[in-house]
């Protein structure tokens, strides 16, 4: 589950509804991906509308914790996005601004 204020990514039981743990993450989180055969986790964050976008990486561990192991850059503003399985692939809708036109940005995930 993600929150925006303060941004944070939690980790809640299903079983009970109990919070199991949280970890930090880039501001302004919009859409949360679970990659099922990584054990990842995929998180496209705007940034607010004052400093840059990133999209979060965390890794689910075997202790169910999660590990933030990648941070990558994005427009400001490029929160939504949609991951494919079958791809491979995170698109990122990133907005237009004063010097640039809006566009897809695709990642192939490794």
């Amino acid at each position: 589950m993600g929150y925006r204020h303060p941004s944070r990514l939690a980790a809640v039981n299903r079983r009970s509804g109990q919070q199991e743990f949280i970890v930090a993450m880039a501001d302004d989180a919009d859409d949360l991906f679970y990659d099922e055969s990584r054990q990842r986790i995929y998180a496209s964050c705007g940034g607010g509308y004052s400093s840059e976008g990133f999209i979060n990486i965390f890794q689910v561990a075997p202790n169910t914790s999660l590990l933030k192991i990648a941070s990558i850059p994005t427009r400001s503003g490029a929160r939504t996005s949609l991951y494919s399985s079958q791809l491979n692939l995170l698109i990122v809708s990133e907005p237009s601004g004063l010097l640039h036109e809006a566009r897809l940005a695709v990642y192939k995930i490794l």
